[in-house]
């Protein structure tokens, strides 16, 4: 785990099975004078395993790109007041994107410890209402999803016109159980 902004112009490419979790305070990509990387110039790519947004503005200059197989992992977020956890990955900055190599992208919905997974929707990412095109019809739902909630979980995308965005989100709907005797 890295505590400190990591500076770089270039290529990361995150190998191996495990989850790579990003966080911090925008931007966490930043130029080596702490300005925003211009476009193409920060690219992450997922070559295997999955990326975890822990905040949506260390997205903030990076091209992200998930390799055919990579999958993303969103927590069920605690608190959603002054925009915490509204966006997962917020990739509508200068140098912001993300590309698909694959056909589909398997999202996992984490429950952290503590936090009642209840009716709602939880982001995966936010890009320009451009951009949506390449990536309609690619998120589907991990295989366990459906196990660790008691209720319907969809992919489901919301538009808002006046920020010129989509915000693609799973939509978590709680069950209801009745037992008649």
């Amino acid at each position: 785990s890295i505590k400190e902004k990591i500076t770089w112009k270039g290529r990361l490419t995150k190998l191996g099975s495990g989850t790579l979790a990003l966080g911090g305070a925008a931007p966490a990509f930043v130029t080596k004078d702490g300005t925003v990387p211009m476009a193409n110039s920060n690219v992450l790519a997922v070559a295997e395993g999955r990326l975890k947004p822990l905040s949506a503005e260390a997205f903030t200059g990076l091209a992200v790109t998930l390799a055919s197989g990579t999958g993303i992992a969103v927590d069920v977020p605690a608190d959603t007041t002054d925009g915490v956890g509204k966006y997962g990955m917020l990739l509508t900055g200068a140098g912001s994107s993300l590309t698909v190599q694959g056909t589909e992208v398997p999202v996992s919905i984490d429950v952290p410890e503590g936090v009642v997974a209840k009716s709602q929707f939880v982001p995966i990412c936010t890009v320009s209402t451009e951009a949506a095109g390449a990536l309609r019809g690619k998120f589907v739902l991990a295989a366990d999803v459906r196990a660790a909630f008691d209720g319907s979980v969809t992919i489901e995308e919301r538009a808002d016109a006046v920020a010129d965005t989509v915000t693609f989100g799973a939509k978590l709907t709680r069950g209801m159980v009745l037992i008649l005797r």
